[in-house]
């Protein structure tokens, strides 16, 4: 059995400038006296939380590419990811000095989120940053004054993006340029290229019949109410009686919250009808086995669209929003997205949607933020990183 590495006593309390100190003496250990290795490569998916994403999707088609390469993911808590991912991959606990060793003797890292400012590279090291909003209605990092412990735009070999939108926003929030990979975003190809048999696995874990049509609403944080967000403002349950009278069939809601919120307050409605699928692993899954998204300022809405499949933007605290929480890349009323601004008017144009609208619609928001989607981003990137050893 390999032996494991404790983590680094105290990491989660000791200043930023120890911390620093701390990866730079094991860099400067590793980078002395251990070689990198030759088909190694580190992947993290919102900073150890998940796996999923852009990483998941790379690192199962790269497996498939190659199943001789080492891969290593990075998480918080590797012991609970046991059951969820394939026995190929080697997890490792992210602030251990196990992991360490993994990220500075690994000849490629994968990322979805930006890297601690004290991490280093070394020169004959591959970064690859996915990151994970290529449709961001929110502005981030040097775009929402929040720059200055970006370490990308030194370090980053390449980057992925999936529209014109994408591209410049990365530049721009990163200050980057460097390299990208114009493929599309691999988590998305999924929602291009899967069939009913994914579909299918993916409700039997979740416990909900294969015949059953599915809303999905996944709110953004709100800065004040991390730990616990209250979703009072929207019926679930009338949403639900809605679409099951207007279309005589089974429906349910899937809801989900964003990574930085502990719980969701809603109205659950009766048992069967409303399910929390905060703990899901990868949002891919869940959009693709849903039928309608209903979403706030989260860019799940720019990746459903790929199924044909009707968003609509809920925004009665836009206002209040804007005000409290964060700028937005470009004014709503300027993008081609349905917004509704009260139960009321959900409730409405539930009523009066058609297919044919959504269909073009969702072409409409394709053509504005200009896609590069192709359904083999991942097969793409793999094919990159396998001729940059």
């Amino acid at each position: 059995m390999r032996k494991k590495l404790r983590s680094i006593p105290g990491t989660h309390i000791i200043s930023a400038t120890v911390r620093t100190i701390l990866h730079i003496t094991f860099f400067l250990i590793f980078n002395i006296f251990s070689k990198i290795e030759n088909k190694k490569i580190v992947f993290e998916s919102f900073n150890g939380k998940e796996y999923s994403c852009n990483p998941r999707a790379i690192s199962e088609e790269l497996n498939k590419k190659d199943p001789n390469f080492k891969i290593i993911w990075l998480f918080l808590e590797p012991y609970e990811k046991i059951n969820n991912i394939p026995n190929y991959v080697i997890k490792v606990k992210k602030k251990s000095l196990r992991a360490l060793y993994e990220r500075y003797t690994a000849q490629i890292w994968v990322s979805n989120c930006q890297l601690p400012k004290y991490i280093l590279k070394r020169k004959k090291q591959l970064y690859l940053q996915t990151w994970h909003g290529d449709r961001a209605f929110k502005k981030i990092l040097y775009d929402y004054g929040k720059g200055k412990n970006i370490i990308e735009n030194k370090i980053c070999n390449v980057m992925t993006t999936g529209s014109k939108f994408g591209e410049k926003l990365l530049k721009s929030a990163f200050s980057y340029n460097g390299d990208l990979l114009r493929y599309g975003s691999p988590r998305n190809d999924i929602l291009i290229n899967g069939d009913n048999r994914e579909k299918d696995i993916i409700k039997e874990k979740l416990g909900i019949d294969k015949n059953t049509n599915i809303i999905l609403f996944a709110p953004t944080f709100r800065k004040d109410n991390k730990r616990k967000q209250d979703i009072k403002e929207i019926n679930l349950s009338e949403v639900i009686n809605k679409l099951k009278v207007k279309y005589n069939c089974n429906w349910i809601c899937l809801i989900r919250s964003h990574s930085n919120v502990r719980e969701l307050i809603f109205n659950k409605g009766t048992t069967n009808d409303v399910i929390d699928v905060s703990t899901y692993e990868d949002m891919a899954d869940i959009l693709l086995i849903s039928d309608l998204l209903i979403t706030d300022y989260s860019s799940s809405a720019g990746d459903f669209v790929l199924k044909d499949k009707p968003v609509i933007l809920f925004q009665p605290d836009r206002e209040s929003y804007l005000k409290n929480d964060r700028e937005l890349y470009i004014p709503i009323e300027e993008t081609p997205f349905f917004v509704v601004n009260s139960q009321e008017e959900l409730l409405e144009f539930i009523d009066e949607i058609k297919d044919n609208v959504v269909i073009n619609n969702c072409k409409e928001i394709m053509d504005f933020y200009g896609f590069y989607e192709t359904g083999k981003a991942s097969e793409k990137v793999v094919d990159y990183i396998l001729k940059n050893p």
